[in-house]
């Protein structure tokens, strides 16, 4: 089913996120509205140590009112490809320098209203480097056993969205 964009309307323009209300026209003559929130999108990596454990951050997350325990992300800069974006915030983030890069595609965390893609990569094979926080971040960091990692997502410790589908893709490699 298509549906045509009769008209378009920004309702707030952020920094992180635009948010537009159309007006569409449905195949079948019904007219309706689309919300859309516009987001430059984001990355997600998985980091194996040679330890064997992942590395995770825990930061606060305003919207949530809590912190919540993820794999290192960010967001994806104008102009920046994601690849780029992820090597940036594994340094930023946990210091890491990544010598080799598996991608794992991209996820759309929530289509129903936004266009955000989050890009999935692993890394097993990385030197230490200095971690270089953005001014607004306070991040902890953990260093997980990979059985843990998955008990914590059974049990509902790990909640976070992009965090789960990563480490599900990542399973095989892992275990």
């Amino acid at each position: 089913m298509i549906e045509k964009k009769v008209k378009s309307r920004i309702i707030f323009q952020g920094n992180v996120i635009k948010v537009k209300c159309d007006d569409v026209l449905l195949e079948n003559g019904v007219k309706t509205k689309r919300e859309i929130v516009e987001h430059k999108g984001g990355v997600c990596c998985l980091v194996r140590t040679k330890e064997d454990t992942i590395i995770f951050v825990s930061q606060f997350r305003y919207s949530l009112g809590t912190d919540i325990l993820e794999l290192p992300a960010g967001k994806i800069e104008v102009g920046e490809d994601p690849l780029t974006t992820m090597k940036r915030e594994l340094i930023e983030e946990v210091g890491v320098i990544a010598d080799k890069v598996i991608e794992y595609g991209y996820i759309l965390p929530t289509p129903g209203y936004s266009n955000e893609k989050i890009y999935l990569y692993y890394v097993d094979q990385y030197h230490e480097g200095k971690q270089k926080f953005d001014i607004d971040e306070d991040l902890v960091l953990h260093y997980l056993p990979i059985k843990e990692v998955y008990e914590m997502i059974e049990d509902g410790r790990i909640i976070d969205a992009k965090t789960i589908c990563l480490c599900m893709k990542c399973q095989k490699k892992l275990m």
